[in-house]
């Protein structure tokens, strides 16, 4: 006598394919249910109607564009077993990005403040000396206040002018360190050139007297 087919084995089919969760849509009654399970110890384990509407987390799938969807069938199509994928022309490794997070900001340079009182008083002025013809060429050597009184008769009047300029720098030079010494304490050689104001005076007032 032929064997009778099973419960589960007729219940199957008439109903669809059993999902992840093993939920199946039987169309007898359409609905959706657990089917009838078989226990290891032989007993039944009962059917399962699932409520309309209700999706267990294992057969929801996550919502991917169509773009999206291309994209993942061009890289099944497009992976070679073995091959890694070159990186971008361009991009750098994630490894060399982290160190350069981790490497810390250089401090940006500070300037240097500049001196209240420029310190050039034996310099040349800054503009260069007009260029005298060789017959009324003299010596020009930088001013020192110890040194001889100046005799203005004897100098071009290119000279003169050259001169007057660099005592009247002296000169201004000087008297901003006298007001200076109003509010701190000047260096030996600062007080020196402010000692020599009145001897800068005299000599500039020679100098500008010749020229009249």
């Amino acid at each position: 006598m032929p064997s009778q087919p099973s419960i589960e084995a007729l219940l199957g089919q008439t109903r669809s394919k059993p999902t992840t969760s093993g939920i199946v849509h039987d169309p007898l009654r359409d609905e959706r249910v657990v089917p009838v399970s078989r226990r290891p110890d032989g007993s039944l384990r009962k059917e399962i109607k699932i409520r309309p509407g209700f999706t267990p987390a294992e057969d929801q799938s996550k919502f991917r564009s169509a773009r999206q969807l291309d994209m993942d069938e061009r890289e099944r199509s497009n992976i070679v077993p073995g091959i890694s994928r070159p990186a971008p022309v361009g991009s750098a490794p994630v490894s060399e990005h982290k160190t350069s997070r981790r490497r810390p900001k250089k401090k940006e340079a500070v300037p240097a403040a500049e001196p209240d009182i420029p310190d050039d008083w034996d310099a040349e002025e800054d503009s260069p000396a007009p260029v005298a013809s060789e017959a009324n060429a003299a010596p020009s050597a930088p001013l020192n206040v110890a040194s001889q009184d100046i005799d203005p008769s004897s100098l071009s009047p290119e000279e003169r002018e050259r001169r007057a300029r660099q005592i009247a720098k002296k000169l201004r030079q000087a008297r901003q360190l006298a007001d200076k010494a109003k509010e701190t304490t000047l260096l030996p050689e600062q007080k020196a050139k402010v000692d020599s104001i009145d001897e800068l005076t005299r000599l500039l007032d020679a100098l500008s007297a010749s020229d009249t």
